[in-house]
């Protein structure tokens, strides 16, 4: 009898873990799309997202939120970027009060970072001071989660002196975090980030060197040529 129960166990967990790894190596096609600049691939990929979203859940349902809304941005479907990443930020509060499971903190603070920036002047200023709060209490718990040192960098950057920001600390912490980083995707995001934070205190050469380490990984993605050309332009 023992046995048999096992067995069904079993029948049941293999269907859910070859889904699960079925969403993983989308969510990882999502992330290729989105940084390497392949917009011609988003709009048939968004669908499958919207696909996969309807049977997902916890961690990686936050993820499909991430990069719906990355790829509609690439798209230039703002409105609809707005929408998903919204979803995914209430997702994640749900998350974080029912179990204060820290993941879900950091998260809905990234689903936020690119949330705010489709927003009016005002929303940003204020959903800038909430994610910090977010990242600094992440921190505090962990000081070690990457994703949250690179929020609190980009904050850092971005803010008015008057409000806290400081481009240096913003590239120091973010120096410190470089062995932090597991992916080409988080690397890609930190020397970006470094480049932003060298060019607010125009040391052109630097920002350079960091923009050319980010298209190494990436060369046709369109922040980086964008911010390349930025530095080239106030190099001269």
């Amino acid at each position: 009898m023992k046995r048999h129960r096992l067995t069904a166990l079993f029948l049941i967990l293999l269907p859910l873990t070859g889904l699960q790894a079925q969403t993983d190596s989308l969510i990882s096609e999502a992330a290729l799309v989105h940084y390497s600049g392949q917009t011609g691939r988003a709009g048939e990929l968004i669908r499958t997202l919207e696909t996969a979203s309807s049977s997902a859940e916890g961690k990686e349902l936050t993820e499909l939120f991430l990069y719906r809304g990355l790829l509609h941005i690439d798209l230039k479907e703002n409105e609809k970027a707005s929408s998903v990443l919204a979803e995914g930020i209430e997702y994640c509060s749900l998350q974080y009060e029912e179990g204060g499971d820290l993941f879900y903190l950091v998260q809905g603070a990234l689903l936020k970072s690119h949330w705010m920036l489709l927003q009016k002047t005002g929303v940003l200023i204020r959903t800038g001071g909430e994610i910090q709060e977010m990242t600094d209490l992440a921190l505090r718990r962990e000081p070690d989660n990457f994703t949250a040192r690179l929020l609190s960098a980009q904050g850092l950057i971005n803010a008015p002196p008057l409000f806290g920001g400081d481009p240096e600390q913003a590239a120091e912490l973010l120096l410190d975090s470089e062995n932090l980083a597991v992916s080409d995707a988080h690397r890609f995001d930190l020397y970006l980030t470094l480049a932003d934070a060298r060019r607010k205190k125009k040391v052109w050469d630097e920002a350079s060197l960091w923009c050319e380490e980010a298209l190494n990984l990436f060369p046709d993605n369109p922040s980086a040529l964008e911010m390349k050309e930025l530095i080239r332009k106030k190099k001269k």
